[in-house]
């Protein structure tokens, strides 16, 4: 795949309404927190390409400038980026169009987003003089990444919710939240990813109602021994590294999560019983080696299935979580959602199908905690 990425200059920051001095900060200063697989190499740009990555930081004033680039495979720019302002106010950006009730509020050229917080498109609470701020990736890794440049503000404060509780999620499409959300482009105007709504999707949302923090570990199409659209490769292949999709830029693993979510064996549909149980134990135990501060592994069923995968995913889950406690991993239990979701697109679940299956995992996540 060849990819591009221009060059372009630092556009003029409108002041609004603001009385203090304005500072901008670079985008690996130290009150900015990213969480999810992120790329430090330039530590004043970091970048991120997982679904569900995102950072978080506080600032002080009235107005916040927040200067994100974004890469452009093939020469198309299609990420989509969720914004919360203040733990209230969320709305979607996406680098294809410019966005907003007024353009000249949130710039969004070919290769990067002025995200002018404090204006009408992206308003926040105004008897607030501290603010919080969320920007999550909604789409993942064939995007390409995006890069945060910089914040400007009167000031910085670091503000990074969720740190006492952390949970990863491993899975494909649905963990992702593709095709989630088919009202963010007409039918006839759609392309795969359009659709895509990471933040919105079940493990975020179970995160958030156990107050934790959330990284994703997941491509659409992969599978533990099988993955679909001749991806070549699979999730034991990509577990280690930061660009999952094209196995690429080692993974250090330092962020150590609490508790694992594992949703694979969708893509795989109904394999050879033994090589996928024997797939699955081996991984597991990667994950518990490249992660031994975790204390819960959780094997999923799919969402999007309650047939006859459901019933055979089921049956192989159960014999490896048997298996590995055999072997001396006690930490490991399972989950099986009761019924599927596919009212989103190719028959994903949608966006409040999504709220369902985080209600059901949440429960049971804190029946562990």
């Amino acid at each position: 795949m060849r990819t591009r990425l221009s060059t372009f200059a630092m556009a003029a920051i409108t002041m609004m309404s603001c009385s203090h001095e304005m500072k901008t900060f670079n985008g690996g200063d130290e009150n900015i927190t990213f969480v999810g697989r992120t790329d430090y190499s330039n530590a004043n740009a970091p970048k991120q390409w997982a679904a569900g990555g995102y950072f978080t930081f506080g600032f002080e004033g009235d107005y916040c400038n927040v200067k994100v680039a974004t890469e452009t495979p093939n020469g198309i720019n299609r990420n989509i980026l969720e914004v919360v302002v203040d733990e209230t106010y969320v709305t979607t950006l996406k680098f294809d169009s410019i966005v907003g009730a007024d353009g000249n509020k949130v710039i969004c050229d070919s290769n990067f987003f002025n995200i002018e917080i404090g204006s009408d498109a992206v308003p926040m609470n105004p008897s607030l003089s501290k603010h919080h701020v969320t920007i999550c990736r909604d789409t993942e890794t064939a995007m390409g990444y995006t890069q945060l440049q910089s914040v400007t503000a009167e000031n910085l404060f670091k503000w990074a919710p969720g740190e006492g509780l952390k949970i990863e999620f491993i899975g494909n499409s649905i963990t992702c939240g593709a095709e989630a959300d088919t009202t963010l482009k007409a039918r006839d105007q759609y392309k795969w990813g359009d659709w895509h709504r990471a933040y919105e999707g079940y493990g975020p949302k179970t995160a958030r109602a156990l107050d934790a923090q959330w990284s994703l570990v997941s491509v659409s199409g992969i599978g533990l021994i099988r993955s679909c659209c001749d991806m070549g490769i699979t999730m034991p292949d990509v577990y280690d590294k930061v660009i999952l999709r094209d196995g690429k830029l080692d993974y250090d693993f330092s962020y150590q999560p609490d508790i694992i979510c594992s949703c694979l064996g969708q893509n795989d549909g109904i394999q050879d019983s033994t090589a996928f149980c024997s797939a699955y134990v081996d991984f597991i135990k990667v994950v518990k080696e490249k992660n031994p501060q975790v204390k819960n592994i959780v094997l999923l069923s799919s969402p999007m299935d309650h047939g006859d995968l459901n019933e055979w995913l089921c049956r192989m889950i159960k014999a490896v979580a048997d298996q590995l406690k055999a072997d001396g991993i006690d930490n490991v239990s399972y989950f099986f959602y009761s019924k599927a979701w596919n009212a989103g697109g190719a028959d994903h679940p949608s966006v409040s199908e999504h709220n369902e299956i985080a209600d059901e995992l949440s429960a049971y996540l804190k029946s562990l905690l």
